[in-house]
């Protein structure tokens, strides 16, 4: 609502006499409805925003999956500074609401996060240009890290498109992150900079954003806002054959089900080294791997696969 009446302000500052009160309203609400979806709500610390968020969790027998739900409210001031409360639920339904004992706030699209007992940290900057270089101070993370942006794209949402950030590590290199423009972090609202980690245990994934209680983005990886515990065992593991193909050199991922599966291979350390979506039940990735053990990971619905493949 700020935004629109700032902008309303300027614009009639910028009539002449020639032009009455009401024509210049009727042309400002005429400008404003061309204007793209993504403008009406670009910040991520806003009360009528909430997040759903999976948990990777790895178990002897293979991952498990939990759902976190995340939104702020109530305003707080610690150390003389106003902050938004993080709050927490496990509940599907969104019954019940717990303090996640972190507070949050955003100034001029910079967000920053402090968790009980610690210094706030920036974990946001949505005012870079391509090149620029940002220190990302998480305290959910193993450390600090300098993010450039490397690009500006967008993605399909629900109501349109959202701009993309991709941000490349600079203490880590070939490790990156994906921000959404009023969502925040491909990992998670409150987890920027925790992909640059990596791993395969306790890995984050956003699932759905909404705002207003309708639905703004969903992650196609997994077609789902909810993950339910599961075991890789429920899946059938002798039925995906992967293997290298002498004669193409290609990866080839055999006995595939469903509409809809999300392939992923990765190194030991968790970095993504290629990301396909396929409905056949047979998947090729021509891409050239180097030598060594790498991770394949097939994600049907609320379903999961992971086995090692080694590149000779």
């Amino acid at each position: 609502m700020a935004f629109k009446q700032a902008l309303l302000c300027v614009f009639l500052s910028l009539c002449t006499n020639t032009i009455t009160m009401i024509a210049a309203k009727r042309l400002f609400f005429a400008f404003f409805l061309m204007l793209p979806f993504s403008l009406l709500s670009q910040e991520i610390v806003d009360v009528n925003k909430s997040w759903s968020i999976a948990q990777i969790h790895c178990q002897p027998w293979g991952n498990a999956y939990s759902t976190q739900f995340y939104r702020f409210e109530g305003d707080t001031i610690v150390d003389g500074v106003f902050y938004q409360k993080v709050m927490i639920s496990l509940d599907a339904n969104g019954d019940r609401w717990d303090f996640f004992g972190a507070f949050i706030r955003e100034e001029e699209g910079r967000v920053y996060f402090r968790e009980l007992y610690q210094e706030e940290g920036l974990i946001y900057d949505f005012n870079l240009q391509p090149g620029d270089t940002v220190q990302i101070d998480n305290s959910r993370g193993q450390e600090m890290v300098h993010l450039v942006l490397a690009s500006v794209d967008s993605v399909a949402a629900e109501n349109g498109v959202i701009e993309q950030w991709t941000l490349d590590c600079v203490e880590y290199p070939g490790n990156s992150e994906t921000w959404l423009r009023g969502v925040g972090s491909m990992a998670g609202v409150i987890n920027s900079g925790i992909d640059i980690f990596g791993g395969l245990c306790g890995l984050y994934v956003l699932l759905c954003s909404e705002e207003d209680e309708l639905l703004r983005f969903q992650n196609p990886e997994f077609g789902s806002c909810y993950l339910l515990t599961t075991s890789t065992n429920e899946l059938s593991q002798d039925d995906l054959v992967i293997y290298l193909s002498p004669s193409t050199n290609a990866l080839v991922i055999d006995g595939l089900v469903g509409n809809h599966n999300v392939i992923t291979v990765t190194d030991m350390g968790g970095r993504v080294l290629e990301r396909i979506s396929t409905s056949e039940s047979k998947a090729l990735i021509s891409r050239n791997l180097k030598p060594g053990l790498v991770m394949v990971t097939v994600v049907s619905a609320q379903q999961r696969i992971t086995k090692k493949v080694l590149i000779p």
